[in-house]
């Protein structure tokens, strides 16, 4: 028998009781009521409401009450009206003895106001929702949290936490429409495991109303790198704002004055998504156990005078979007050379600097120039590396690269009625390396600053500063980024003024040389330059602000002059190509092929050479010394060698890879076809021009190694 059976058995048994009077007290002692109370009531807290346990246990406790002095028995029908409260009755400012009421109804630590405002309350993480018949219904075995509404112009979402009666917990990556449809929020829900949600779509937005009301707000960052809004630099798990490193949460949130940014690469939301942030994800801070310094020391060691070019471009990008802003384009830093000679090393160095190192995106592959002109809008202020560069690539990524240093993206067009495009967004500096220098298309090396790697031979200094700077890549560098971001302010300020004083100076130094050289590759130092008179003063570097000077204005004579060879270069071939088509040069004894090497004897075809330069462009070609150091420095050259044979005779020659040449040196007849007449053999023309007689001899050691 219950409790209360137990302790009115007495009265109800009482010949004195009678139907709708006060109850006598005298049967039951006060103490004994409010213990009987106190304990029903503890008990109903502990129930699910709307459950049958649930209303028997109100039925004792509103009997129990009834029993209290001063308190009429109501019969059983007016017990039910009183029972029946509706959420209109409790707004804001009621009767404080109907508030009362609906406190004694709900359970313990029931919010009363969320009831009376809502319609709704949370229990035991179920949702109860207030029906007109004055009974609680649950409709789901879950509650919810926004953690955050993220804002987006793009793809705006809500990260909300769900946790189910047996206490398990999920995040939400919830989209405005998935909060709008009934069927797509179960969907959302339900795919995150035992998580049912059984009521309509107006409870639905009942919670809503109640959820939306307590949401805070973030931002989601759109790139990594440079914010240009919040003036922080955004890595993968966390943001630098010019002073100090703050690191995300487990959501991805990071709060800074006032303001939550939202970093989805490393947020616990998408911790099973293995490719929508694979590069993101390697974007992250990492703090070093050495200063920028002693890292620059270690790097110059290794690099030698190339570190000064790489050091200043990587400086460089870290503001790009400033320099950018005043010079309209951003050079491009090549690095070409041999494998093994150093190229991609200090590639991998550089990318360091950001984090764990970037895979190379491979221009020689399968990818597009849609593929890699979209990494660099994934990063802002950053360094984007493209690799396996070779003058014969697809045109469109050749164009593409020219694009990157102008920085104009791939247009593509809008889903609309009225023709719109949209220009993806360079936002990085590029990082491009290979075996061959970009000679083949002259307005792509105008574009480019180059290091070249000539030997695979290192020193004990350089192996042990490599071996010291590999040891503190693996540990993470990327905390020597924000090394260089305090300075961004001074940048900003003085970089118009340094920059025009660059130009200035290289200009004055460059013409002492006597040469006319191309603007373009001037700026390009320039903007090297300018920065290095920016941070010389505020880190110390391996190397002096005049060395780099001097070494700047050497490279840059050093480019134009090739350059300049790479077009003679091209007419030298064009007239090996007509000495062979007008019989001057004769295969196997001025030339021979051996498995596709072009071997030429030079001092047979340097007079010819000459002689045919000045009847076609009316000038003298190249002298011997310098076309010998720029075939050298060619295309397609492969070695020299002091003696082979030409048939009968013996002599020095240069070799080259013939698939590398813009010639044909070997005569491929027409086909024959049954239905046509026989096509007359070719001969060559016998017109030999007049060339000079005995201008070099072939045996003259002044003329060697011709």
């Amino acid at each position: 028998m219950d409790e209360f059976k137990k302790l009115t058995d007495k009265y109800k048994n009482s010949p004195q009781k009678q139907p709708d009077k006060v109850l006598s007290t005298d049967d039951l002692s006060l103490d004994e009521r409010k213990a009987l109370i106190k304990k029903l009531e503890k008990e109903l807290g502990s129930l699910i409401p709307g459950t049958p346990s649930f209303k028997d246990k109100e039925k004792e406790l509103i009997e129990a009450k009834s029993l209290m002095p001063n308190q009429r028995r109501v019969s059983k029908e007016k017990s039910k009206s009183q029972k029946i409260i509706f959420r209109e009755d409790f707004k804001e400012g009621t009767d404080p003895s109907f508030e009362a009421e609906l406190r004694r109804k709900l359970p313990e630590g029931v919010d009363v106001k969320d009831y009376m405002n809502y319609g709704f309350y949370e229990f035991k993480n179920c949702y109860f929702m207030s029906e007109k018949e004055g009974v609680d219904v649950v409709i789901s075995n879950f509650t919810m949290k926004v953690k955050f509404l993220i804002k987006s112009k793009t793809e705006p979402k809500r990260l909300v936490e769900i946790k189910n009666m047996y206490g398990h917990k999920a995040m939400v990556d919830m989209s405005i429409e998935t909060m709008v449809s009934l069927s797509k929020f179960c969907q959302a829900v339900e795919s995150e495991g035992n998580f049912l949600f059984e009521g309509k779509e107006s409870h639905l937005k009942k919670i809503k109303r109640k959820l939306f009301m307590e949401e805070k707000t973030s931002e989601e960052i759109r790139f990594l790198g440079f914010q240009k809004e919040a003036s922080v630099y955004a890595f993968a798990n966390g943001i630098f704002d010019g002073e100090r490193f703050h690191e995300i949460d487990e959501y991805g949130i990071v709060e800074h004055k006032e303001r939550n940014i939202y970093i989805p690469a490393l947020s616990k939301i998408n911790q099973y998504d293995d490719f929508s942030y694979e590069n993101e994800r390697k974007f992250v801070y990492k703090k070093s156990s050495i200063d920028f310094q002693e890292w620059a020391k270690l790097f110059y060691q290794t690099y030698q005078e190339k570190s000064i070019i790489a050091i200043s471009f990587y400086v460089a990008s870290i503001f790009r979007d400033v320099i950018f802003s005043q010079t309209r384009f951003f050079p491009i830093l090549n690095l070409f050379g041999a494998p093994g000679t150093g190229k991609t090393t200090m590639a991998a160095s550089l990318m360091f600097l950001f984090g764990d190192a970037q895979e190379p995106f491979m221009l020689g592959g399968a990818g597009t120039p849609k593929g890699f002109m979209r990494k660099f809008g994934q990063f802002y202020n950053s360094l984007i590396w493209l690799d396996e560069f070779k003058n014969s690539i697809d045109l469109k990524k050749l164009e593409s690269l020219k694009n990157i240093y102008d920085g104009v993206g791939y247009e593509k067009a809008l889903m609309t009625q009225d023709n719109k495009t949209k220009t993806t967004p360079i936002y990085s500096a590029c990082l491009l390396s290979g075996e061959e220098l970009p000679t083949g298309n002259e307005a792509l090396f105008k574009r480019v600053i180059f290091i070249e790697f000539e030997t695979a031979t290192f020193n004990e200094v350089q192996k042990e500063a490599y071996g010291k700077l590999v040891t503190n890549q693996i540990q993470g560098i990327s905390s020597l980024t924000t090394e260089i971001l305090k300075h961004r302010a001074l940048f900003v300020e003085q970089f118009a003024e340094k920059f025009n004083n660059s130009i200035d100076y290289l200009f004055k130094e460059t013409k002492k040389e006597g040469e006319n050289l191309d603007d373009r590759i001037i700026k390009n130092y320039a903007v090297l330059l300018a920065t290095l008179d920016i941070i010389y003063p505020q880190i110390k570097l391996h190397f002096t602000l005049e060395q780099a000077k001097k070494y700047f204005v050497d490279r840059i004579l050093y480019q134009s002059e090739l350059i300049s060879s790479s077009s003679k270069i091209s007419k030298f071939w064009d007239i090996v190509q007509f000495l062979y088509e007008t019989n001057q040069i004769v295969l196997d004894q001025d030339f021979k092929v051996v498995d596709n090497i072009l071997y030429i004897r030079m001092s047979k075809i340097f007079p010819l050479y000459m002689d045919s330069h000045v009847r076609q462009f009316g000038e003298r070609g190249l002298d011997k010394s310098s076309l010998t150091r720029y075939l050298e420095r060619s295309k397609g050259f492969d070695s020299f060698i002091t003696s082979t044979w030409f048939g009968k005779a013996n002599s020095s020659a240069y070799k080259f890879n013939l698939d590398k040449l813009p010639i044909r040196l070997t005569y491929i007849p027409p086909e024959k076809h049954e239905d046509t007449e026989e096509v007359e053999k070719y001969e060559p023309p016998t017109t030999i021009l007049p060339i000079q007689k005995n201008v070099f001899d072939e045996d003259s050691p002044k003329n060697a190694p011709f």
